[in-house]
């Protein structure tokens, strides 16, 4: 990943109470908290990235979402998350509902 992160470790534990709370207490995004380098890394659950985007979190580069489109199909993620992932890469970002399995 490009550098420290402070939303990483609460987004790899599915925490969107630490999320929250970051966010209330006003933590900046750090280098690190892009989405597109979180898919790549560590998250899984869409619910989670969602937030993340809900709450301005940089996405990314347009290469960067392309590897992190590339890693979610690699590794078998949902066609949700894929579907999502392909919405945000093109600037529009999928509704879809937030239950999902986390995979």
């Amino acid at each position: 990943m490009e550098g420290a992160s402070t939303y990483v470790p609460a987004a790899y534990n599915g925490g969107r109470a630490t999320l929250a709370a970051l966010r209330r207490l006003g933590v900046p995004w750090g280098p690190g908290d892009k989405v597109a380098e979180i898919v790549q890394h560590v998250c899984r659950a869409l619910p989670v990235l969602r937030w993340l985007v809900e709450q301005g979190a940089p996405v990314g580069s347009e290469l960067a979402m392309e590897d992190a489109l590339e890693a979610a199909m690699e590794r078998g993620l949902s066609v949700s998350m894929v579907a999502w992932l392909q919405g945000l890469a093109v600037g529009q970002v999928v509704r879809l509902p937030y239950t999902c399995s986390g995979s």
